[in-house]
């Protein structure tokens, strides 16, 4: 089954379950503990409430009492129906239908709040899930995980048979972690934006940065750009003696131990120097071509040793050249659909598969992001931050309307609070709808630019926009017509009209 064919499985039967939602808690536990924490305080604030009903119902006030029923929360109003009517001498009719007023508007409030928390969360998992379409984009993420798998072990031999087991033991664990296993089927060269002056100077001292762009005319390179440019001269001299006076150079300032030792990104600088001077690096600013070789796309870790239970994992990349982009890595099972088997079909390419050019796109192998594809999800990841900042403020909102309504008779505050709060998920909603970015992730489903585990996680960016959408508009509409409700009503949803205490009604009525 090739990518394609998976993903419109996915399409048909893949729903969010209990299983999904299990997975993206162990992957980002505070999600978990922020829920937990909101659902603590909701507790909290009920049992409380429950407790002082209770409290106030078995006590009987003092003779002379007079306390105004204002003072007393709306809870507690609607646990003490019963005895309120008959100290405020009300008609039954006039006073069920205030109290059932009452309890819907206070109802509504928490379902709204309830809605806005989700739509909040729904937010956050649906920038997980777009943040998953950059997996395994850049440099070579498996490599990188071994060697911090390995550093304790690293100065031993590789024949060592301590060395092999630990390495078993890690590639275990690569192999089980999931991640590692959503490939794109096009991405970056592996010293793409890894190794480039500009994303080693980050932190670094100013003398390591470039003055302008290599092709402008006052270009002056940086200390990594002139090692780079010494390495290169270095192994192009047909010299012997200047070759080794370079050679010297070279490992004087490029590749000696102290070389960068006041550089943030000393390791990744080392390790790109150390790959230009061995075997050059795969950048499209260095490289036209791709190498006989397999030092331009990431290439499968597998355990040492042997062993009849070894399994070899076979690469998953090769090196391909565009005219317009340069080199990058395609997925070697993204091949031009047709009968037989996949591995006698050719690769794909802009001119045979339609998905190609949106699929590259998305990767912006150049790094400049001009294509509409790549353009629309830096807007969703863009967007999606905005979404999800208006939302919190949403959801804060709603907890102070209740607030208000509990406790303070404040009509116009609790109105506006609303009003604001339904504006901001209406910004929510606009900048949703207007961004595209439902638009973009149906199109990435659509195209299917990963594999089928990879398209497995576009899909729920699909369910989860879905819900999103849906969440924040009954959210907006409660919060918008709880508003006015709020400013007509006012404190009549907090207190009963002045009445005197039980016991003092009682003398009065009895002289």
């Amino acid at each position: 089954m090739d990518a394609k064919a998976g993903a419109e499985s996915l399409l048909e039967g893949r729903r969010l379950d209990g299983a999904d939602l299990w997975e993206v808690l162990t992957e980002k536990p505070w999600i978990a503990v922020i829920a937990a924490a909101g659902f603590g305080l909701l507790l909290g604030i009920s049992v409380s409430c429950i407790r002082k009903c209770r409290r106030r119902g078995s006590r009987a006030g003092p003779p002379g009492d007079d306390r105004p029923w204002e003072s007393v929360r709306l809870w507690h109003r609607c646990c003490l129906a019963g005895t309120q009517c008959k100290a405020a001498g009300l008609n039954a009719f006039f006073y069920q239908l205030l109290m059932t007023r009452t309890c819907v508007v206070t109802a509504i409030a928490i379902a709204i709040l309830a809605v806005s928390v989700s739509t909040f969360a729904t937010g956050i998992m649906l920038r997980i899930r777009l943040d998953d379409m950059q997996a395994n984009m850049m440099g070579d993420p498996e490599k990188k995980y071994v060697d911090e798998c390995m550093r304790d072990f690293e100065g031993l031999s590789t024949e060592d048979k301590s060395y092999q087991d630990e390495y078993k033991l890690c590639m275990e664990k690569l192999v089980g972690t999931e991640p590692f296993r959503w490939l794109p089927l096009i991405r970056l060269t592996v010293d793409e934006r890894v190794c480039e002056p500009a994303s080693l100077c980050d932190g670094a001292p100013g003398e390591c940065f470039d003055t302008s762009d290599r092709l402008s005319a006052d270009f002056r390179p940086g200390t990594v750009s002139s090692c780079y440019d010494l390495i290169g001269r270095s192994k192009a001299e047909r010299d012997h003696k200047l070759r080794a006076e370079q050679q010297a150079e070279v490992e004087t300032r490029c590749t000696g131990s102290s070389a960068w030792a006041d550089y943030s990104k000393k390791a990744f600088i080392k390790y790109c120097m150390w790959k230009h001077v061995n075997v050059g690096l795969c950048m499209n600013s260095m490289r036209t071509n791709c190498p006989e070789d397999d030092s331009c796309c990431p290439v499968a870790e597998n355990a040492r040793g042997g062993g009849a239970d070894r399994v070899v994992r076979p690469s998953q990349y090769s090196c391909q050249k565009s005219p317009t982009d340069g080199l990058y890595c395609q997925q070697v099972d993204y091949r031009v659909p047709g009968p037989g088997n996949a591995s006698d079909r050719a690769l794909c390419t802009d001119v045979t598969c339609d998905a190609f050019a949106w699929c590259r796109d998305v990767s912006d192998i150049p790094g400049i992001c001009a294509g509409e594809a790549c353009q629309a999800y830096q807007r969703s990841l863009d967007l999606s931050i905005v979404i999800i900042l208006l939302m919190a403020f949403a959801s804060l909102l709603d907890i102070t309307y209740i607030v208000l309504l509990i406790r303070f008779p404040t009509p116009k505050l609790k109105g506006f609070s609303n009003a604001v709060g339904g504006c901001l998920k209406l910004l929510a909603y606009g900048f949703f709808v207007a961004g595209g970015i439902d638009d973009f992730v149906l199109t990435a489903v659509a195209h299917s630019c990963f594999n089928a585990e990879g398209n497995a996680r576009v899909v729920h960016a699909k369910d989860f926009a879905a819900t999103f959408h849906l969440l924040v508009l009954i959210t907006m509409a409660g919060s918008l017509v709880v508003a006015p409700v709020s400013v007509h009503w006012g404190s009549q949803l907090v207190g009963l009209p002045y009445t005197r205490g039980r016991y003092a009604h009682q003398s009065g009525r009895q002289a």
